[in-house]
Protein backbone atom coordinates (compact mmCIF):
# COMPACT_ATOMS: atom_id res chain seq x y z
CA UNK A 1 0.00 0.00 0.00
CA UNK A 2 1.25 3.46 -0.86
CA UNK A 3 2.62 5.63 1.96
CA UNK A 4 0.40 8.44 0.74
CA UNK A 5 -2.84 6.52 1.18
CA UNK A 6 -4.70 4.70 3.93
CA UNK A 7 -7.66 2.34 4.10
CA UNK A 8 -10.87 4.06 5.20
CA UNK A 9 -13.96 1.84 5.19
CA UNK A 10 -12.28 -0.54 2.69
CA UNK A 11 -11.41 2.39 0.40
CA UNK A 12 -8.06 3.96 -0.32
CA UNK A 13 -8.01 7.55 0.92
CA UNK A 14 -5.06 9.96 0.77
CA UNK A 15 -3.48 10.55 4.19
CA UNK A 16 -3.24 14.29 3.60
CA UNK A 17 -6.73 14.64 2.23
CA UNK A 18 -7.54 18.15 1.07
CA UNK A 19 -10.12 19.85 3.33
CA UNK A 20 -13.58 20.24 1.93
CA UNK A 21 -14.30 23.77 0.74
CA UNK A 22 -17.63 25.48 0.31
CA UNK A 23 -18.59 26.60 -3.17
CA UNK A 24 -18.32 30.38 -3.41
CA UNK A 25 -21.77 31.57 -4.40
CA UNK A 26 -21.47 35.31 -3.90
CA UNK A 27 -18.64 37.86 -4.02
CA UNK A 28 -18.36 41.54 -3.26
CA UNK A 29 -17.51 42.34 -6.88
CA UNK A 30 -20.51 40.36 -8.07
CA UNK A 31 -22.82 42.29 -5.74
CA UNK A 32 -21.26 45.58 -6.84
CA UNK A 33 -21.87 44.78 -10.50
CA UNK A 34 -25.45 43.73 -9.87
CA UNK A 35 -26.65 46.29 -7.32
CA UNK A 36 -24.50 49.38 -7.80
CA UNK A 37 -25.00 49.74 -11.55
CA UNK A 38 -27.89 52.14 -12.29
CA UNK A 39 -29.33 50.26 -15.26
CA UNK A 40 -29.50 46.85 -13.55
CA UNK A 41 -32.97 45.30 -13.74
CA UNK A 42 -34.67 45.03 -10.35
CA UNK A 43 -36.52 41.88 -11.37
CA UNK A 44 -33.20 40.26 -12.31
CA UNK A 45 -31.83 41.12 -8.89
CA UNK A 46 -34.73 39.47 -7.10
CA UNK A 47 -34.63 36.39 -9.33
CA UNK A 48 -30.95 35.93 -8.50
CA UNK A 49 -31.57 36.39 -4.75
CA UNK A 50 -34.46 33.90 -4.77
CA UNK A 51 -33.01 31.26 -7.06
CA UNK A 52 -29.27 31.45 -6.40
CA UNK A 53 -28.39 33.29 -3.20
CA UNK A 54 -31.02 31.97 -0.78
CA UNK A 55 -30.78 28.23 -1.66
CA UNK A 56 -26.99 28.07 -1.91
CA UNK A 57 -25.29 30.67 0.31
CA UNK A 58 -25.09 30.68 4.10
CA UNK A 59 -25.22 33.90 6.17
CA UNK A 60 -21.43 33.91 6.60
CA UNK A 61 -20.89 34.04 2.84
CA UNK A 62 -23.55 36.72 2.45
CA UNK A 63 -22.04 38.90 5.17
CA UNK A 64 -18.53 38.56 3.77
CA UNK A 65 -19.62 39.53 0.27
CA UNK A 66 -21.75 42.43 1.51
CA UNK A 67 -18.88 43.80 3.59
CA UNK A 68 -16.59 43.53 0.57
CA UNK A 69 -19.21 45.39 -1.48
CA UNK A 70 -18.98 48.34 0.94
CA UNK A 71 -15.17 48.29 0.78
CA UNK A 72 -15.22 48.38 -3.01
CA UNK A 73 -17.63 51.32 -2.96
CA UNK A 74 -15.37 53.12 -0.48
CA UNK A 75 -12.38 52.66 -2.81
CA UNK A 76 -14.45 54.11 -5.65
CA UNK A 77 -15.22 57.17 -3.50
CA UNK A 78 -11.52 57.59 -2.71
CA UNK A 79 -10.71 57.43 -6.43
CA UNK A 80 -13.23 60.25 -6.91
CA UNK A 81 -11.52 62.43 -4.31
CA UNK A 82 -13.42 61.56 -1.12
CA UNK A 83 -11.03 61.38 1.89
CA UNK A 84 -10.47 57.84 3.19
CA UNK A 85 -12.10 58.40 6.58
CA UNK A 86 -15.17 60.17 5.17
CA UNK A 87 -18.27 58.41 3.94
CA UNK A 88 -18.82 59.21 0.29
CA UNK A 89 -21.93 58.73 -1.86
CA UNK A 90 -20.90 55.35 -3.23
CA UNK A 91 -20.21 53.96 0.23
CA UNK A 92 -23.48 55.36 1.58
CA UNK A 93 -25.40 53.66 -1.21
CA UNK A 94 -23.49 50.40 -0.72
CA UNK A 95 -24.24 50.36 3.00
CA UNK A 96 -27.95 50.72 2.27
CA UNK A 97 -27.72 47.99 -0.39
CA UNK A 98 -25.94 45.72 2.12
CA UNK A 99 -28.79 46.16 4.61
CA UNK A 100 -31.46 45.44 2.01
CA UNK A 101 -29.70 42.37 0.59
CA UNK A 102 -29.24 40.89 4.06
CA UNK A 103 -32.83 41.60 5.12
CA UNK A 104 -34.35 40.18 1.91
CA UNK A 105 -32.08 37.13 2.08
CA UNK A 106 -32.96 36.58 5.75
CA UNK A 107 -36.70 37.01 5.21
CA UNK A 108 -36.78 34.59 2.27
CA UNK A 109 -34.67 32.00 4.10
CA UNK A 110 -35.93 32.27 7.68
CA UNK A 111 -39.34 33.99 7.50
CA UNK A 112 -40.91 32.85 4.20
CA UNK A 113 -44.42 32.42 5.64
CA UNK A 114 -44.43 35.91 7.14
CA UNK A 115 -43.10 37.34 3.87
CA UNK A 116 -45.77 35.57 1.84
CA UNK A 117 -48.46 36.80 4.23
CA UNK A 118 -47.40 40.35 3.40
CA UNK A 119 -48.04 39.71 -0.29
CA UNK A 120 -44.60 38.62 -1.51
CA UNK A 121 -44.62 36.56 -4.70
CA UNK A 122 -42.14 35.51 -7.38
CA UNK A 123 -43.13 38.67 -9.23
CA UNK A 124 -42.21 40.99 -6.35
CA UNK A 125 -39.47 43.40 -7.39
CA UNK A 126 -36.45 44.75 -5.54
CA UNK A 127 -38.08 47.97 -4.33
CA UNK A 128 -41.16 46.19 -2.95
CA UNK A 129 -39.10 43.46 -1.31
CA UNK A 130 -36.99 46.04 0.53
CA UNK A 131 -40.10 47.33 2.30
CA UNK A 132 -41.41 43.84 3.15
CA UNK A 133 -38.28 42.12 4.43
CA UNK A 134 -37.67 43.82 7.76
CA UNK A 135 -41.31 43.65 8.98
CA UNK A 136 -41.43 39.97 7.97
CA UNK A 137 -38.33 39.21 10.03
CA UNK A 138 -39.76 41.10 13.00
CA UNK A 139 -43.01 39.14 12.83
CA UNK A 140 -41.00 35.91 12.78
CA UNK A 141 -38.88 37.09 15.70
CA UNK A 142 -35.68 36.67 13.67
CA UNK A 143 -32.72 38.73 12.58
CA UNK A 144 -31.43 38.27 9.05
CA UNK A 145 -28.92 35.55 10.02
CA UNK A 146 -31.73 33.33 11.32
CA UNK A 147 -31.02 33.92 14.99
CA UNK A 148 -33.80 34.95 17.34
CA UNK A 149 -34.21 38.67 17.99
CA UNK A 150 -32.49 39.26 21.35
CA UNK A 151 -34.71 40.15 24.27
CA UNK A 152 -34.26 43.37 26.26
CA UNK A 153 -32.59 41.32 29.01
CA UNK A 154 -30.14 39.79 26.53
CA UNK A 155 -29.37 43.22 25.11
CA UNK A 156 -28.72 44.51 28.62
CA UNK A 157 -26.41 41.57 29.38
CA UNK A 158 -24.48 42.20 26.17
CA UNK A 159 -24.17 45.89 27.01
CA UNK A 160 -22.92 45.08 30.51
CA UNK A 161 -20.42 42.60 29.09
CA UNK A 162 -19.01 45.26 26.76
CA UNK A 163 -18.86 47.73 29.64
CA UNK A 164 -17.07 45.24 31.92
CA UNK A 165 -14.62 44.35 29.17
CA UNK A 166 -13.81 48.03 28.57
CA UNK A 167 -13.34 48.67 32.28
CA UNK A 168 -11.10 45.61 32.69
CA UNK A 169 -8.97 46.70 29.73
CA UNK A 170 -8.72 50.22 31.11
CA UNK A 171 -7.61 48.87 34.51
CA UNK A 172 -4.93 46.69 32.89
CA UNK A 173 -3.57 49.61 30.87
CA UNK A 174 -3.68 51.88 33.91
CA UNK A 175 -1.72 49.31 35.91
CA UNK A 176 1.04 49.29 33.27
CA UNK A 177 1.18 53.08 33.20
CA UNK A 178 1.08 53.54 36.99
CA UNK A 179 4.04 51.75 38.58
CA UNK A 180 4.09 51.34 42.32
CA UNK A 181 6.29 53.89 44.04
CA UNK A 182 9.01 52.85 46.45
CA UNK A 183 7.53 52.10 49.91
CA UNK A 184 4.05 53.00 48.62
CA UNK A 185 1.21 51.25 50.41
CA UNK A 186 -0.63 48.71 48.28
CA UNK A 187 -4.02 50.34 48.89
CA UNK A 188 -2.69 53.75 47.87
CA UNK A 189 -1.19 52.32 44.68
CA UNK A 190 -4.48 50.57 43.79
CA UNK A 191 -6.39 53.80 44.42
CA UNK A 192 -4.11 55.65 42.00
CA UNK A 193 -4.61 52.94 39.38
CA UNK A 194 -8.38 53.06 39.85
CA UNK A 195 -8.40 56.83 39.35
CA UNK A 196 -6.41 56.54 36.11
CA UNK A 197 -8.65 53.71 34.87
CA UNK A 198 -11.80 55.66 35.70
CA UNK A 199 -10.56 58.64 33.71
CA UNK A 200 -9.76 56.34 30.79
CA UNK A 201 -13.24 54.80 30.81
CA UNK A 202 -14.92 58.22 31.04
CA UNK A 203 -12.83 59.55 28.15
CA UNK A 204 -13.59 56.49 26.03
CA UNK A 205 -17.34 56.87 26.66
CA UNK A 206 -17.21 60.56 25.83
CA UNK A 207 -15.31 59.87 22.58
CA UNK A 208 -17.78 57.13 21.65
CA UNK A 209 -20.78 59.40 22.25
CA UNK A 210 -19.23 62.22 20.23
CA UNK A 211 -18.42 59.84 17.39
CA UNK A 212 -21.96 58.45 17.42
CA UNK A 213 -23.45 61.95 17.48
CA UNK A 214 -21.27 63.08 14.57
CA UNK A 215 -22.26 60.05 12.50
CA UNK A 216 -25.94 60.61 13.22
CA UNK A 217 -25.70 64.31 12.36
CA UNK A 218 -23.91 63.43 9.13
CA UNK A 219 -26.61 60.87 8.27
CA UNK A 220 -29.46 63.31 8.95
CA UNK A 221 -27.85 66.15 7.00
CA UNK A 222 -27.38 63.92 3.96
CA UNK A 223 -30.89 62.47 4.18
CA UNK A 224 -33.09 65.51 4.92
CA UNK A 225 -33.40 69.10 3.74
CA UNK A 226 -33.15 72.15 6.02
CA UNK A 227 -36.89 72.34 6.73
CA UNK A 228 -37.04 68.74 7.96
CA UNK A 229 -33.86 69.22 9.99
CA UNK A 230 -35.42 72.28 11.65
CA UNK A 231 -38.46 70.19 12.66
CA UNK A 232 -36.19 67.45 14.01
CA UNK A 233 -34.25 70.00 16.09
CA UNK A 234 -37.48 71.49 17.41
CA UNK A 235 -38.75 68.04 18.41
CA UNK A 236 -35.49 67.18 20.15
CA UNK A 237 -35.59 70.44 22.09
CA UNK A 238 -39.09 69.60 23.24
CA UNK A 239 -37.98 66.15 24.43
CA UNK A 240 -35.02 67.60 26.30
CA UNK A 241 -37.20 70.21 28.01
CA UNK A 242 -39.70 67.55 29.10
CA UNK A 243 -36.95 65.34 30.54
CA UNK A 244 -35.44 68.37 32.24
CA UNK A 245 -38.71 68.77 34.16
CA UNK A 246 -38.63 72.55 34.07
CA UNK A 247 -35.15 72.86 35.54
CA UNK A 248 -32.55 75.22 34.11
CA UNK A 249 -30.29 73.58 31.54
CA UNK A 250 -27.23 74.76 33.49
CA UNK A 251 -26.88 76.29 36.90
CA UNK A 252 -25.15 79.64 37.24
CA UNK A 253 -22.12 77.93 38.78
CA UNK A 254 -21.92 75.44 35.88
CA UNK A 255 -22.26 78.24 33.32
CA UNK A 256 -19.50 80.28 34.98
CA UNK A 257 -17.24 77.23 35.12
CA UNK A 258 -17.74 76.52 31.41
CA UNK A 259 -17.07 80.16 30.52
CA UNK A 260 -13.90 80.16 32.62
CA UNK A 261 -12.69 76.98 30.91
CA UNK A 262 -13.43 78.41 27.47
CA UNK A 263 -11.57 81.60 28.37
CA UNK A 264 -8.52 79.61 29.44
CA UNK A 265 -8.56 77.76 26.14
CA UNK A 266 -8.81 81.06 24.24
CA UNK A 267 -12.21 80.28 22.78
CA UNK A 268 -13.96 83.32 24.28
CA UNK A 269 -12.98 86.58 25.89
CA UNK A 270 -14.56 87.65 29.16
CA UNK A 271 -14.71 91.36 29.85
CA UNK A 272 -15.38 92.78 33.27
CA UNK A 273 -18.52 94.87 33.40
CA UNK A 274 -17.79 98.57 33.77
CA UNK A 275 -19.62 100.36 36.51
CA UNK A 276 -21.75 103.17 35.10
CA UNK A 277 -21.73 106.24 37.30
CA UNK A 278 -24.44 108.81 37.08
CA UNK A 279 -23.20 112.34 36.64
Amino acid sequence: MSATASVVENKLEPINKAPETRQLIVTGQGLYNMFMVPDAQTQTRMTWIREVLVPNADPIQVKGACDELVKLAGKQDEANGVPEKERGPKRNTAMNVRTFIQQIYGALKFAPAELEAMGFTDQTGWLEARNMAKPALERAGKIWTGHDIPSDAQKEQKSLARKNKAETQAFLEATKETPRALNEAFDTWQARIAAVAQNRVAKAREDAMLDQAEKEIDRLVKKYDREVLALIMSGLQGVLKEENAGKSELSEEETNALLAQAAEEGKVEIHEEEEVKEE
